[in-house]
């Protein structure tokens, strides 16, 4: 059994011809507690694309005021209705946004910021771009981000009242600095006993350096943060290729089985046609916890980093990624979207997927286009899948 629900963006703006939509509310989804069919949806850091390649690494705003927010949201019928939006500020009230955060600052991942005039550079010390969501019975969220990366506790209200990271003893292994610019952590979750936050990275940590890593390795990270006595554990996700997009999200199902959604970047009828978009079963029982051996600067497999270690190589030093089986390939239900991001599962094993339509816009060659679903002449927009799990 599956279903599609849909509803049509307002427009955020304009930019010339190209249609800016409000909406980018894919990147993490949640269950609202107590509910089925209704849900918390979140936005990454705003409309942005990239500028030309000329000069550094440009990220060009349309809105550079958007501050990344989480929306309500219910199924009615075969239509998706937003039911309010909550807006993120920091701790002292002010809207954050989405902008780069300052060159100094924990977490800046040396993108340049500009308007899309070229103007700038933009930055701001607030700057979050959020990917995973995790929505406590309290009515308080935790959010993942790609910058730092962050783990950063909400009110019910948007205002932070906390974070976690990788800076200065700030609860998170000091190693997670060297995660890849843009794949972050973008997965988070929680366990069922509400101890433990969980969150996947993106892509394997460019460590000690990304020559040596990047496209390369297969070596992801999951990490578990206890809230109560703030202890740490560490587990190796296996990509099945070191070319792919990586890890979009991650989902308990109990203390040590999870759900996660690893992907490509393409569209299912694209120029390049998609071939993975699979969510797999993972369990931790007999992994090894590697928080001891993959600190900083730690080089426990034959002199080499553990992102830079193969599989063979980790087994021959006794250490056990998680175990991962297939449960859903999205391309094989036919499934047309480039980004499916958010994950959430309902009673009677109802599994909901959502895509991030990255607000409508993207960019070739440097320059702000409309983003397309192929085969249609249409703008890409969040749809949000039902799919009972085999």
């Amino acid at each position: 059994m599956q279903f599609v629900a849909t509803r049509d963006p307002d427009v955020l703006t304009t930019v010339g011809d190209v249609v800016v939509s409000k909406s980018g509310y894919g990147s993490g989804m949640a269950l609202v507690p107590g509910t089925s069919r209704d849900f918390y949806l979140l936005t990454d850091r705003g409309p942005n694309y990239d500028g030309p390649r000329s000069a550094g690494t440009p990220k060009r705003f349309p809105d550079p005021t958007y501050a990344p927010r989480i929306y309500r949201a219910h199924i009615s019928g075969t239509k998706l209705r937003l039911d309010g939006e909550i807006v993120l500020k920091a701790k002292n009230g002010t809207p954050m946004t989405g902008l780069p955060l300052p060159s100094l600052a924990c977490g800046n991942t040396l993108e340049i910021g500009q308007n899309v005039d070229g103007s700038g550079p933009l930055s701001d010390v607030n700057g979050l771009d959020p990917e995973g969501i995790v929505a406590l019975r309290d009515g308080s969220f935790w959010l993942s981000d790609e910058y730092g990366p962050f783990m950063v506790h909400f009110d019910a209200t948007g205002r932070e009242i906390e974070r976690y990271t990788p800076c200065n003893n700030g609860g998170l292994p000091e190693v997670y600095k060297l995660r890849r610019p843009n794949r972050g952590m973008e997965g988070l979750t929680i366990t069922p006993d509400g101890q433990w936050l969980v969150g996947i990275m993106q892509a394997p940590l460019e460590n000690p350096a990304q020559e040596d890593v990047r496209d390369k390795s297969l070596v992801t990270r999951i990490l578990f943060k206890h809230l109560t006595n703030g202890s740490t554990r560490e587990y190796l996700y296996l990509l099945d290729s070191p070319t792919i997009q990586g890890n979009s999200e991650i989902l308990a199902l109990s203390a040590t089985r999870f759900l996660v959604l690893e992907r490509d970047g393409t569209f299912l009828f694209g120029p390049r046609p998609a071939t993975l978009k699979r969510i797999y079963e993972i369990d931790i029982t007999n992994a090894t916890d590697v928080s001891a051996l993959g600190v900083l600067g730690a080089t426990p497999v034959e002199g080499k980093t553990l992102e830079r270690s193969t599989e063979a190589q980790l087994l021959a030093a006794g250490i056990k990624p998680v175990t991962k089986r297939e449960r859903v390939e999205l391309t094989r239900l036919g499934y047309p979207h480039d980004k499916p991001e958010g994950l959430a599962m309902a009673p009677g094993n109802m599994l909901f997927v959502i895509n991030d339509d990255d607000f409508g816009i993207v960019s070739q060659a440097g320059v702000l286009t409309q983003k397309i679903l192929p085969p249609t002449t249409q703008a890409d927009k969040p749809s949000l899948w039902q799919i009972r799990l085999p």
